[in-house]
């Protein structure tokens, strides 16, 4: 702000003077901010201020002015998006914002990453690690009697009755070792044992989801909600391919396109569950992989309008080996359309 104001002074005559009063103009506004930040006057002084436009030391805006503010209507001058989060979700956001800035810095020096460790039989990486240290410190710190658990790191038991965290520190690991942008970090969050709270954040994407059970889902401060539409003709399908046959995945391509679909590959089952839920895709198909990227974008696509459910239509998704979600106008079609392609769903030993 001060080199604005110093850039836009000399086009006015008497730049000099001018400047100093911007100047001026542009530090008392960061004070007046900084005291909202740091919330340094308590309640009733503030609603005095208010009323009056004064302080009892002074204006607020500009502390050495005697004369009085303009009342002010009682609406923050800024409102920040953590402002109106519940606070498991603010610090969700935080710790999924830094996990995302250590994958998409360390995406551009592939080279550098390291296999460090062996979890269930897949290799784990040292920009994964990274992530995961970077969601547990956050977490932590912020609520130390929290029981954590993570797909890298494991679990870390909590006080009885408190709520847990699910981590994946890496969204679509495998499009990430590619240099392909569809991944990120994705955390859920289960009170009283239901899942409640879900935050994805896909850096390079530049794409955050948010969700709240019963307060509904957003994209980047925008309200989600699915595709109204009920025609499968000219609709995008997403299919994760991985672990699926390649007889059955030929079949399922061959149905969607004769109903006139447009099938799409991220590579990733919870991300194409977030496709749904922003209404770019209508449906989707794919193998349930990671719990805790699921879990989230489960919860977002539900909040968004969406319906998740396995291969025989059931919503207990847990039961079931295939997962198949699209808006609800859809849903039982789709259901149709995989009976078509397969009596049975058949399962490969390939790796992600």
């Amino acid at each position: 702000m001060f080199r604005i104001a110093r850039a836009a002074a000399p086009m006015f005559p008497g730049c000099d003077v001018l400047t100093r009063t911007i100047l001026t103009f542009v530090r008392s506004i960061m004070t007046y901010l900084q005291g909202l930040e740091n919330r340094d006057y308590n309640s009733n002084e503030l609603q005095t201020w208010i009323n009056t436009g004064k302080r009892e030391s002074g204006n607020m805006l500009c502390p050495n002015h005697r004369r009085s503010a303009p009342k002010l209507l009682m609406v923050p001058l800024f409102q920040t998006q953590d402002s109106r989060m519940h606070p498991l979700v603010t610090i969700a956001l935080r710790a999924s914002r830094d996990a995302a800035d250590v994958l998409a810095q360390q995406s551009l020096r592939l080279d550098r990453i390291q296999v460090v460790q062996d979890i269930e039989g897949k290799d784990v990486t040292s920009i994964e690690v990274d992530a995961d240290k970077s969601l547990r410190y956050h977490i932590q710190n912020a609520y130390p009697n929290h029981s954590i658990e993570s797909r890298i790191s494991g679990l870390k038991a909590g006080k009885p009755g408190e709520p847990r965290w699910l981590l994946e520190p890496a969204v679509g690991s495998t499009n990430l070792f590619h240099g392909f942008q569809a991944f990120g970090v994705a955390i859920a969050i289960e009170v009283n044992e239901q899942l409640s709270h879900a935050v994805v954040i896909c850096p390079l994407l530049n794409e955050e989801f948010i969700a709240t059970r019963g307060a509904g889902a957003q994209l980047n401060s925008r309200r989600l909600r699915v595709s109204p539409s009920d025609e499968l003709s000219g609709a995008l399908i997403g299919i994760d391919p991985i672990d699926l046959d390649p007889v059955l995945l030929a079949d399922i391509q061959t149905t969607l396109l004769q109903a006139g679909c447009s099938p799409r590959m991220l590579g990733e089952t919870t991300l194409d569950l977030l496709q749904v839920a922003a209404g770019r895709y209508r449906a989707g198909w794919g193998i349930p992989s990671s719990p805790a990227g699921l879990h989230a974008a489960a919860l977002i696509l539900q909040e968004a309008g969406g319906i998740c459910g396995t291969e025989t239509g059931s919503p207990a998704v847990a039961a079931g080996k295939e997962l198949l979600f699209a808006n609800p106008r859809i849903f039982k079609r789709l259901v149709k359309l995989r009976h078509q392609a397969g009596a049975s769903m058949q399962y490969d030993t390939l790796g992600q």
